[in-house]
């Protein structure tokens, strides 16, 4: 296909639109309206309401404002309608031209303008020499290929459908994805709780909580050390420092004389971020380490114990405040107790309920995204069958 270049005065007359003088849009619009007003807006394609009010202006034109943002206002009208102050109309000289059409050339008029106009520059007589560049059969026609325009507006439409439909089929894989990778780190295949996972769910609101030093559940209590990246050697070790991004894994090193921390333990960064480790790893100075020596507390009691740490110090650390070790002595979260002792048992059990509901959570969730994909598909093709069958 070929494109050649057209003023717009070479395809529209420009007018202001015909408005009712003296009313603001609000003293226009009326409840059960049937004449469309359009305003200086770039919502609702410039449409503030109806109002019962004859309309002043022939539909199947492009409105557009002289007052906002320009590329931002320019829509096409289908049906009469009443204009408002500073809103311009540009009537077709084709008689072919329709909606399809004023589509394509409103991306194109959009794409020509956008950021030349605004407030205080508006473009309400330069619209007439702004140039576009529209489809043609041969560089002799004198106007642009409506058929080809057509087309082009139609199979975009359809285009739309299919992507809705590849978009809906991703996010159904990519929470299939996360589901399966709970699954491999967890160690988990059976969603369904025990009846001791049951009971303790039940046994929630009655359990005795009580508030608990972090430091009295660990005995290890460390801070990295410093290793800038031009000192660091790559290898396989993990090495942590202060972020979320990758749970903070900056790198992989193999300095030889690199402190190993333990497997099954937790990090707090400099920010208050608390990520459990189930491998060892390095850490940086801006990075604490707590852990049990005799390794006794299990993966589900520190996944629970994470939570609790980082919403007990939430914005309490930042680049001018950061956390180090030695505060790790000053928080305090509440633990499950039984027996004047910190229960351990229920919160393994709390911890692992909590994930199989998580985990099952997922096949609800990708059953509502389907639903609601199907019902959005339908909603589209009933717009689309509509758009198409009234030019």
């Amino acid at each position: 296909m070929k494109f050649k270049e057209f003023k717009i005065r070479d395809l529209f007359t420009r007018q202001t639109t015909n408005s009712y003088k003296g009313f603001n849009s609000s003293a226009l619009i009326t409840t059960n309206g049937k004449n469309k007003v359009v305003v200086n807006s770039a919502k609702n394609n410039g449409i503030a309401g109806e109002t019962d009010l004859e309309a002043l202006n022939k539909g199947n034109v492009i409105t557009l404002s002289d007052t906002v943002n320009s590329d931002e206002t320019i829509f096409y009208q289908a049906e009469d309608f009443i204009g408002f102050s500073h809103v311009n109309k540009l009537i077709p000289k084709y008689r072919l031209f329709n909606k399809f059409h004023a589509l394509y050339i409103i991306t194109a008029l959009k794409k020509a303008i956008r950021g030349r106009y605004d407030y205080s520059s508006k473009f309400t007589s330069e619209i007439e020499r702004t140039i576009i560049k529209l489809p043609v059969d041969s560089f002799d026609d004198y106007e642009p290929s409506w058929s080809y325009m057509e087309q082009y507006i139609k199979g975009i439409v359809f285009k739309y459908s299919d992507k809705l439909e590849e978009d809906g089929k991703k996010t159904i894989e990519n929470m299939r994805d996360k589901q399966i990778r709970l699954k491999d780190i967890l160690k988990i295949d059976n969603f369904e709780l025990s009846k001791e996972e049951i009971n303790d769910l039940k046994g929630f609101v009655d359990k005795e909580w009580k508030e608990v030093y972090v430091s009295e559940i660990f005995d290890i209590i460390r801070r990295g050390k410093r290793l800038i990246d031009a000192q660091r050697v790559q290898g396989d070790l993990p090495f942590v420092t202060a972020g979320s991004v990758n749970q903070g894994i900056s790198s992989y090193i193999s300095n030889p004389n690199i402190e190993v921390f333990p497997a099954n333990s937790l990090t707090i960064d400099m920010f208050g971020k608390v990520f459990y480790r189930d491998f060892e790893y390095g850490a940086d100075d801006h990075v604490a380490i707590v852990a049990k020596s005799d390794n006794s507390l299990s993966k589900e009691v520190l996944l629970f114990i994470a939570p609790l740490i980082e919403k007990a110090i939430l914005g309490k650390f930042n680049y001018s405040q950061n956390f180090y070790a030695s505060d790790v002595f000053n928080i305090k979260i509440k633990l499950p107790f039984i027996d004047s002792q910190i229960d351990y048992r229920y919160m393994e059990n709390l911890s692992k309920s909590f994930t199989k509901k998580a985990i099952k959570k997922y096949d609800e969730n990708i059953l509502t995204t389907k639903k609601r994909i199907l019902s959005h598909k339908a909603e589209i093709f009933e717009i689309i069958n509509d758009f198409l069958s009234n030019p």
